[in-house]
């Protein structure tokens, strides 16, 4: 898996075809990275909010 940056437009990127009135999954995944020098493991969770826009 390659990151790709916001906005970037990449010949690379899978398509992935909506249906009309069903609904749709959008496989995504992210990464964490340590902002400290040590870290200990344990549970993480997050959220995140996007926006579609249709043209």
């Amino acid at each position: 898996m390659r990151p790709v940056k916001l906005n970037d437009l990449h010949a690379g990127m899978q398509w992935i075809p909506l249906v009309p009135e069903q609904n749709n999954i959008l496989p995504y995944s992210a990464r964490l990275k340590s902002t400290q020098k040590s870290v200990n493991p344990g549970l993480v969770s997050a959220s995140a909010t996007f926006t579609l826009e249709f043209q």
